[in-house]
């Protein structure tokens, strides 16, 4: 007899859980029948899963078992530090498609319930995409366990496991003094981790944390200049007039941009003690605040222009 490892069981068991406790229609799913079918009904979804088969049923499946943070999260708690192999998946998935999975998909809008089997290729996907192979640092789950909420730790390793970190020890030493020194319950500490988790997976394997920090600041802050320069010159004449000047509109988003280098301001200021604008010249810096500091933020576009 093959043994199966624990780890392994554990896991297939809370996926079975998941797939048993039903999936209920979010949003997510209702956008992608809208933009393919124009109607997302529950009954036009309804109908769609009631079809042998076909790419649009296909496609919605996949959209449906894509694994949620519930599911991680809990799987989170269920495996705590195992490590898993990649030779594991196709253990899991057996353990799971070996009990006929059928799932129950739940449209709250009308309380509607259809079953559906799980089809071998959709539990793959699905335990593929839960990334248990990826192993997190052993001393940055040591700082997680040390400075955060018990019950804040699942759900930060999930992001730390779904996020592309290079295997760099400056990335992984800078982490460990963003989780010992910001305090989860801080206001800004889910908006300033998920800038960072993405960030850092842009960077090169030698670098200076506070140097690529500042220039990320410095390249977004002349977009924004940018910006708001093609915004002034368009108050004056017309869009027509503007690209046949060869002057193309700016593909950022202004607002979104302005909270993320209010994010580095924030993470400089807190790590390297200094303000992140320009050198250490000036003090002025963004907030994470919102439109509020919308004029503060435009007088330091002036200073960067």
């Amino acid at each position: 007899m093959i043994h199966t490892p624990s780890r392994c069981s554990a896991a297939a068991e809370e996926i079975s859980r998941w797939l048993q406790t039903g999936i209920e229609v979010g949003p997510s799913v209702q956008q992608f029948v809208r933009s393919a079918f124009t109607d997302a009904s529950p009954s036009e979804m309804a109908a769609l899963l009631a079809r042998e088969s076909g790419c649009e049923k296909d496609s919605l499946l996949d959209l449906l078992f894509f694994p949620d943070e519930t599911l991680q999260i809990s799987l989170e708690k269920r495996i705590g530090t195992e490590t898993f192999e990649d030779r594991d998946e196709p253990v899991i998935v057996r353990l799971v498609v070996h009990q006929n999975p059928e799932a129950e998909i739940r449209f709250p809008e009308e309380d509607r319930r259809v079953s559906v089997p799980v089809p071998d290729y959709l539990v793959a996907n699905l335990v593929r995409r839960l990334r248990l192979s990826r192993r997190l640092d052993a001393h940055l789950s040591d700082v997680l366990a040390a400075n955060l909420p018990a019950s804040a730790v699942p759900g930060i390793r999930v992001k730390i496991r779904h996020a592309d970190l290079p295997p760099n020890p400056v990335v992984t030493a800078f982490l460990c003094r963003f989780f010992e020194t910001l305090p989860c319950h801080e206001k800004h500490f889910s908006t300033c981790l998920g800038f960072l988790l993405s960030f850092v997976g842009e960077l090169a394997h030698d670098i200076d944390m506070e140097k690529a920090l500042v220039d990320k600041r410095h390249k977004l802050a002349a977009q924004v200049t940018k910006a708001n320069a093609f915004h002034d010159r368009l108050q004056k004449t017309n869009m027509e007039t503007m690209m046949l000047a060869g002057h193309k509109a700016p593909a950022i988003d202004l607002d979104r941009t302005r909270e993320i280098i209010g994010i580095i301001d924030r993470l400089i200021h807190t790590f390297f003690d200094r303000s992140a604008s320009i050198g250490d010249r000036h003090e002025n810096h963004f907030t994470l605040d919102g439109p509020d500091n919308l004029e503060e933020l435009d007088n330091l576009f002036r200073l960067l222009s």
